[in-house]
């Protein structure tokens, strides 16, 4: 069983490394882990058209697209530019904790909430998801969210999804159940404490200080 996750290197420290800690994590698990970037994106025959229509609504929303943003929604046309039936797809800060290399479900699944870091689903899936994202933004849509990312997409429009009948999410925490672990960079803040002024070096090297701890 696949899980992929994607990779675009946009300058925050220490990534290849994390990555490396994934790969073997889900490789001991009974995974087969891949690590998409950029140009299997691009790849993707509707990634012009894709990555207009999410400039268009950040811009419509008053946010301007960072690296980082752009690169949460590219990923998911990198998952549906592959072949084959559903895997799963994680951030690379996801840890394995028992998940069995399992058929996943025949939708869409959420399985942290509306928290994205861990997903399973097919390519024609993922390809809808993108649709999704890519038509359903409005200034009305985007609420009160502090950034523009799919995140902020899931937290405001996630019942277009369950109502489409598209995807099931799991509630938030329940969903990973011990199975898998989410190191994420939330965390990593956490550990800093009482720090006032944290750089994104000090996050970068905070969280993967926590994952060579789990590993």
């Amino acid at each position: 069983m696949k899980i992929h996750t994607y990779f675009n290197d946009i300058g925050f420290h220490g990534q290849e490394d994390i990555i490396a800690k994934w790969e073997s994590n889900w490789r001991n698990a009974g995974f087969e882990p891949v690590v998409l970037k950029i140009d299997d994106a691009k790849a993707n025959p509707h990634f012009g058209e894709y990555a207009e229509e999410i400039h268009r609504a950040a811009k419509d929303c008053g946010y301007d697209m960072s690296d980082y943003a752009f690169s949460c929604f590219a990923r998911w046309l990198a998952y549906a530019n592959q072949t084959g039936e559903a895997f799963y797809v994680s951030d690379y800060d996801v840890f394995n904790a028992g998940l069995a290399p399992d058929r996943p479900s025949d939708k869409l699944h959420f399985m942290d909430g509306r928290c994205p870091c861990l997903v399973s689903g097919s390519p024609s899936q993922f390809l809808e998801l993108c649709f999704m994202f890519s038509t359903n933004w409005s200034p009305r849509r985007c609420g009160s969210v502090k950034s523009f990312h799919d995140q902020a997409w899931l937290m405001k429009n996630y019942s277009l999804l369950v109502d489409s009948g598209l995807a099931i999410f799991d509630k938030k925490d329940t969903g990973l159940d011990g199975r898998a672990v989410h190191l994420s960079t939330k965390l990593a803040r956490k550990q800093l404490g009482g720090i006032e002024k944290v750089t994104r070096g000090m996050l970068d090297s905070a969280k993967l200080k926590l994952i060579l701890e789990f590993s």
